[in-house]
């Protein structure tokens, strides 16, 4: 072939270029090999193991108005604390060989290494069955978040005890979402947490929209009210894993005009791994802001 009879040739840059270009196909070939054969199994088991999950995003609820243009009924924002269980593997690992429970074991150590300070005396971990590693995990678990939720509202002054059955059902259904921990918190309580727990591992900020009436009880006949309601509303998108709080309104001009002041929910997919814990998370549908509503 050409190419190799212009090898022959007494050319040393020529066979120093192909020299390289071979070098560097095999580098190639190998990374090949090493992601494809090697680590195959990996990632084969990170797509078996990992799936995604649809979250239903309410929209912001539209405005009521008088027909001078005075506010009677609107949203103000909610803030509230959330524990986010997938930032605290490292806790849960050091908890879990805190309460692990050892023995004490007596072994024979060979003379020279008694002769050196060696002791024959060590501490092992028991062998647990399958039941007891379960309590002991759920255990490790509690402890940690019940700790961490101690703490925060300890310091915000909103006592808060942690249930463990509460907090066990959260685990078990809805762990690729946060866990409340404090709700409406308000300035005093809002300043403090930007202080001291704003880069603390698993706690964050969370806000959400809640519905408040300026004039209070005036017109409430004519305003109605809103209520907790969850449901995917005529038109959307209704198939959900998680939904988050929403509301619908009851009787009035709440209930009669929800569909206006309600908008379109929007929706975003979290993707979990093998054990629950959220990895990611994208916006699949943005939400509508509901529309504003103007009396006569």
């Amino acid at each position: 072939m050409l190419v190799f009879d212009q090898l022959r040739k007494a050319d040393p840059q020529l066979r120093l270029l192909a020299l390289m270009l071979c070098v560097g196909l095999a580098i190639l070939s190998a990374g090949l090999w090493w992601v494809q054969v090697v680590h195959a199994r990996e990632f084969q088991s990170q797509l078996e193991y990992q799936s995604s999950r649809t979250v239903r995003v309410p929209s912001l609820r539209g405005k009521i108005l008088d027909r001078n243009g005075k506010v009677l009924a609107e949203n103000r924002p909610s803030y509230n604390v959330n524990l986010y269980l997938e930032d605290l593997p490292p806790q849960f690992r050091a908890e879990y060989q805190r309460l692990a429970p050892r023995q004490i074991v007596t072994n024979r150590v060979p003379f020279w290494r008694r002769w050196l300070g060696a002791s024959n005396v060590t501490t092992q971990y028991v062998k647990l069955d399958a039941i007891q590693k379960s309590n002991l995990t759920w255990q490790v678990r509690f402890n940690v978040a019940s700790n961490t939720i101690n703490e925060v509202a300890t310091r915000l002054q909103q006592p808060r005890a942690l249930d463990f059955a509460d907090f066990q059902k959260h685990y078990q259904q809805r762990l690729a979402l946060p866990y409340p921990v404090l709700k409406n918190l308000n300035d005093v309580q809002l300043a403090r947490f930007e202080e001291q727990f704003s880069m603390t591992p698993g706690i964050d900020l969370d806000v959400q929209s809640s519905r408040i009436y300026p004039f209070e009880t005036t017109a409430a006949h004519l305003l109605g009210y809103v209520r907790h309601d969850d449901s995917s509303a005529e038109g959307e998108f209704a198939d959900f894993y998680y939904r988050l709080p929403d509301y619908r309104g009851q009787v009035g001009i709440e209930g009669g005009y929800d569909a206006e002041l309600r908008g379109r929910a929007g929706a975003k997919t979290v993707l979990i791994n093998n054990h629950g814990y959220r990895q990611t998370e994208s916006v699949q549908e943005y939400a509508e802001i509901g529309k504003q509503v103007t009396l006569t």
